[in-house]
């Protein structure tokens, strides 16, 4: 029941892709969840390996297996992912609350590992967040494509790179590990990193900034990462309200779908990878979040973008992405057919 990362080109492990699926099936599947939980505390990082990037307590980015993945290293086993770790102790922590915290006591060891990674990483961080430095992949999040992570000039942010989204994975993972572990003040720890969210706010955008450099210097673009920040309740939700009318406006929406990169930003493509184009993996996530913070509106606004791809596209499922540059449309309406284009 582990779920892979997608055929034909991922079909193995993904950490995060999988650690993603199991949270958004553990309701009706939760043995995806156990599974998943499982299979990552056998392949956590146990040593240090510069060229693997691992180390011990993160959790796997990709295990490929087989004679051609198997002789190109570091892909048999790579390391290179910044919140696989804080997703990982999301999903534990959630299906400890459902299915009771005696269901992970076999796989403890592991999870006790993740928590001290992830804390090790706060304490000796200048910032206290979670950030990454250039490695085999270049960026380290969902967004892993190589100029994924830019400023208003176009000019690629410095290292270290923190993510937005990645500071309320943190935020999550440690208050709800909280419950699952109490007495050991994770909960202030999130408290403070949530604090810390402040200083990606762009007063130029009125915008949560997509990331921020240990040079302090913002991505300050508009992109669909902070939105990531509602369904980890990291913001009150005033600032859940400025971040769906961004999200819905028409520099990110389409009658399709939230945009990863706004329409008009240097880099903009719509039939790039990251820069411009529309994951349902992406959207699926910000619809929960603003379900979670009441916002019916914009939810059903979404909820119904979606659907207008999935009768465009005419296949059995939704695909990894599809194109961001179809006509800005209002709210509820459909474009007409041929407007949704598949990447091939």
């Amino acid at each position: 029941m582990f779920p892979l990362g997608g055929i034909p080109w991922f079909n193995c492990v993904f950490g995060r892709d999988s650690i993603v699926t199991a949270m958004q099936t553990a309701a009706f599947i939760p043995s995806i969840a156990e599974s998943v939980i499982k299979r990552l505390a056998e392949l956590i990082g146990r040593s240090r390996d510069e060229e693997r990037e691992e180390e011990p307590g993160k959790i796997i980015h990709e295990r490929r297996e087989g004679e051609v993945s198997g002789s190109v290293l570091p892909f048999r086993r790579y390391y290179g992912t910044i919140d696989a770790t804080p997703l990982y102790l999301m999903l534990v922590a959630r299906y400890a609350k459902q299915s009771g915290v005696d269901s992970i006591k076999p796989f403890k060891d592991g999870i006790e590992l993740a928590l001290r990674w992830l804390l090790d990483k706060l304490n000796k961080d200048e910032l206290g967040l979670l950030g990454y430095s250039g490695g085999v992949l270049s960026n380290q999040g969902w967004k892993d494509s190589w100029d994924s992570v830019f400023d208003s000039s176009g000019e690629l942010l410095g290292y270290p790179r923190y993510l937005i989204e990645v500071q309320g994975y943190v935020f999550e993972a440690l208050s709800r590990m909280d419950e699952v572990f109490p007495g050991q003040g994770l909960g202030s720890i999130a408290n403070r990193v949530r604090d810390k969210i402040g200083l990606f706010w762009s007063s130029e955008l009125g915008f949560f900034a997509e990331a921020i450099d240990g040079g302090g210097r913002l991505a300050d673009v508009y992109t669909s990462n902070p939105g990531h920040l509602l369904w980890t309740h990291a913001i009150n939700s005033v600032d859940a309200r400025k971040a769906a009318e961004v999200l819905m406006g028409d520099r990110l929406f389409t009658g399709y779908g939230i945009k990863t990169l706004g329409f008009g930003e240097p880099r903009h493509d719509p039939t790039s990878y990251h820069n411009g184009s529309i994951w349902p993996h992406d959207n699926s996530i910000i619809l929960k979040g603003l379900a979670d913070y009441g916002l019916c509106e914009e939810f059903s606004a979404g909820s119904k973008a979606m659907l207008n791809a999935f009768k465009q596209l005419g296949l059995p499922g939704l695909p990894e992405l599809y194109t961001g540059s179809a006509p800005r449309s209002p709210w509820g309406t459909s474009p007409s057919p041929g407007q949704a284009e598949r990447r091939s």
